[in-house]
């Protein structure tokens, strides 16, 4: 909630006229940007230390506001294997579709989770 002050000048363009306090309702919509990645698992099927398998995922921005997006590894680089985005990093339009390259390389055999 909050105070609402309107002065009016008058006709003379000298005077000012203050009204006693009124209250009105206001409604506001708040966006913020939303992005959609339109998978949360990638299949890469058998693969082999140091050959390259690449797979492509789209990421979407839901809202109707520009936004920017950056891959992270918030674990820290990875020893077992190399995965790389491409773009790294960007800016998206509102309502864009972005399609991100991800290039997987195998360190070394056996399972990684």
């Amino acid at each position: 909630r909050a105070v609402l002050e309107c002065l009016v000048a008058g006709t003379d363009h000298l005077s000012l006229s203050t009204f006693q306090t009124q209250y009105i309702s206001l409604r506001g919509e708040v966006q913020s940007p939303k992005v959609h990645l339109n998978t949360t698992h990638i299949a890469w099927g058998t693969c082999f230390v140091g050959v390259p398998v690449v797979r492509t995922v789209t990421l979407t921005n839901l809202s109707n506001l520009s936004t920017k997006f950056k891959w992270e590894r918030p674990m820290g680089v990875p020893t077992a294997f190399d995965l790389q985005f491409e773009p790294a990093e960007g800016a998206m339009a509102e309502k864009e579709s972005l399609e991100i390259k991800l290039t997987f390389t195998a360190g070394h055999t056996g399972v990684i989770d």
